[in-house]
């Protein structure tokens, strides 16, 4: 019993920095994208080509798989969790998706799947008696398998939603105390996402197509995002009279995109585009009167005016606020925070990915070789570079990874 408690005491370094509501297994809540987390920890209303980018919304699979593809991603080394050695963070995955041209003019829908795997480590714990005497060690952890998929009909405007089940299990301690339980828990929670975008300055200018392809088009998208996360049982460790419930989480959320694009031969690039993402995250958690603890409505405590026009978090409201910029396809630079429930402070996050992207397509349209054009054509490769501070505890999180991508390919 003293090795579990000292394995609480270790993990609430983790809980207090998460702690928005009574909840248990709270690492549920956090963003796996690396480049998400580097804009603000924002994923529920932005429309995105990551790999990751699905996890707060489940829906962006179907807006993604307007363009096959298939790819994987993977941190490059573990992330130091507040700068406490024994604890990390990994998480990896991959996603796919095929587009509506595959099944013919007449399906209009394009499908995406998901899977993502992630690993919370508290680190190596050693059991000991009343003596001090060693006799036994283990490994404590929270860990989840996501498995999502995204349906997206597109005309003219792109109107997406997803699902998500996700199998974590949690250990804290696997010996067998006096109580009925072992100190382990697992279970299943789901997500269900609604993500829409609208291509502003294409439906207004219908006739973009047609315009001089060496002309330099603006480029001017907006869409909407709400998506209710880990919804599920009550989760128990030791006393399985006292139980808690799982993280229920909404997000609501909008982002505006601005940018130019043009044509290099046949093959068109974005030149530049810059991207404001806001978002409002509540955990549907309340107290009673009775000690215990209830949900909300799926809206929660967000206020649309308060939290998402005057960008004001509160003691019930997470804010969250992303700028990503994008330069010919190559560098993309993030920056953001998001303070609220749980957070006495603002934390800043920041950011860059480089890809290939942008020089294969340029690549593409000046090779006469078919083998190399087909690279070029269709694959890709990313690396990102992420930071989240939290100033009140003088730790930072770090996020490296890499990703592949095979796309636009014909079935």
């Amino acid at each position: 019993m003293k090795t579990f408690k000292l394995v609480l005491i270790m993990i609430s370094i983790y809980l207090r920095v998460f702690a928005q509501g009574e909840a248990a297994v709270p690492f549920l809540t956090l963003q796996q994208s690396p480049e998400l987390w580097g804009a603000g920890q924002i994923g529920a209303a932005i429309p995105n080509n990551q790999i990751s980018g699905f996890y707060f919304n489940p829906a962006n699979l179907g807006y993604k798989a307007q363009n096959n593809f298939i790819g994987a991603y993977f941190l490059t080394n573990k992330t130091e969790w507040f700068n406490f050695a024994p604890m990390n963070f990994n998480t990896y995955g991959f996603s796919a998706g095929i587009s509506s041209e595959s099944f013919g003019e007449g399906f209009p829908f394009s499908i995406g799947i998901g899977y993502i795997h992630n690993k919370l480590d508290f680190g190596i714990f050693v059991r000991t008696d009343e003596n001090g005497n060693e006799y036994g060690r283990f490994d404590a952890y929270d860990s989840f398998e996501n498995l999502s998929i995204g349906i997206g009909y597109t005309n003219k405007i792109s109107y997406n939603i997803g699902f998500s089940i996700k199998k974590y299990y949690s250990k804290l301690n696997d010996k067998p105390t006096e109580n009925p339980a072992d100190g382990t828990a697992d279970g299943y929670a789901f997500d269900f996402g609604i993500l829409i975008m609208a291509p502003v300055y294409d439906l207004i200018f219908c006739n973009k197509n047609e315009l001089d392809k060496n002309s330099i088009l603006p480029k001017i998208n907006t869409s909407i995002g709400y998506s209710v996360l880990n919804a599920g049982k009550k989760v128990s460790y030791l006393d399985v009279s006292q139980s808690d419930p799982l993280p229920l989480t909404a997000r609501l959320g909008y982002t505006i995109e601005l940018g130019c694009e043009t044509f290099v031969k046949e093959e068109k690039i974005n030149l530049l585009s810059y991207s404001f993402t806001a978002e409002a995250e509540d955990i549907l958690i309340k107290g009673t009167n009775n000690g215990k603890s209830e949900y909300q409505n799926l809206i929660g405590d967000i206020n649309i005016g308060k939290h998402l026009i005057g960008l004001n978090p509160d003691s019930k409201v997470v804010v969250h606020k992303g700028h990503i910029f994008n330069f010919l396809e190559t560098i993309s630079i993030y920056s953001g925070s998001f303070n609220g429930n749980g957070y006495p402070d603002n934390i800043k996050t920041n950011g860059f990915t480089i890809s290939l992207n942008g020089a294969f397509k340029y690549l593409s349209t000046e090779t006469d070789d078919k083998s190399l054009k087909y690279i070029f054509d269709h694959f890709s490769i990313e690396y990102t570079n992420s930071k989240v501070r939290y100033d009140y505890l003088n730790a930072t999180n770090k996020f490296n990874s890499l990703s592949f991508e095979f796309k636009n390919f014909i079935l």
